[in-house]
C-alpha cells in the first residue's frame, strides 16, 4: 500500500461557520434526534423527533446502508414527521461516543434540500432533556426534494480519483474520505 501525505491551506473561517453559530431552539425549530430509538425513548429533548439515516437506505441489497433510489416514500415520511426543507433543524446524536449517524442523517436531509442545518451531540444539552412522549407534531405540507447530485460520489468517479496519480493530472481538492466501519 502507498501512503500519500497532501498539505494544503484551508480557511478555518469556512470550516468553523456553523460550528460556532449559537444552537437556536425556538419554535421554528426542530429537533430531530437521529439516535437509537431506545435512547430517545430514555432521554430526549421535549418536542423533538426520532428518525434514523438509516430507514432512508435499502436494507436488503448487495450494498445495505446505501440510500434508497426511491425518494418519494423518504419525502413523505419526513413531511409526515412535520419536516420540510424550509426548517430550521438541530440534528442530535451521541457526538464523539457515536458511530456518526446524525452526520449521516444531516447528509440526507441536505442532499434532499434542506438548508438550515445543524448536528450536535446530546451532551450540549446539559439539562431540559426528559424521557416523556412529546406530542406529535402536525404535518409538514407536502414537498418536492431539491437532490444535490453535486454531494454524491458515484463509483466510476471514485476509482478514477482512487487510481490517479500526481504525474497524470490528479487533482490537489479531490479528496476520497472512508467513514465507513473498520
Amino acid at each position: 500500500p502507498t501512503k500519500v501525505y497532501q498539505t494544503s491551506t484551508v480557511d478555518p473561517q469556512l470550516l468553523m461557520k456553523n460550528v460556532n453559530r449559537p444552537v437556536i431552539l425556538d419554535s421554528k425549530t426542530v429537533v430531530v434526534d437521529a439516535r437509537s430509538t431506545f435512547d430517545y425513548a430514555s432521554t430526549h429533548l421535549p418536542g423533538s423527533i426520532n428518525v434514523q439515516w438509516s430507514e432512508f437506505t435499502q436494507r436488503r441489497s448487495q450494498f445495505p446502508g446505501k440510500l434508497s433510489t426511491d425518494l418519494s416514500p423518504m419525502v413523505k415520511r419526513l413531511a409526515l414527521l412535520g419536516l420540510s426543507p424550509q426548517d430550521r433543524v438541530v440534528i442530535v446524536g451521541n457526538g464523539e461516543r457515536g458511530q456518526g449517524d446524525e452526520g449521516r442523517l444531516a447528509w440526507t436531509l441536505y442532499y434532499l434540500g434542506f438548508n438550515d442545518l445543524q448536528v450536535v451531540g446530546i451532551d450540549y444539552f446539559k439539562a431540559g432533556v426528559t424521557n416523556v412522549v412529546s406530542e406529535q407534531r402536525a404535518n409538514a405540507a407536502p414537498w418536492k426534494e431539491n437532490l444535490r447530485e453535486s454531494i454524491v460520489a458515484y463509483r466510476d468517479e471514485v476509482l478514477s480519483i482512487a487510481t490517479k496519480k500526481w504525474d497524470e493530472g490528479a487533482r490537489p481538492d479531490q479528496f476520497i474520505l472512508d467513514v465507513r466501519t473498520r
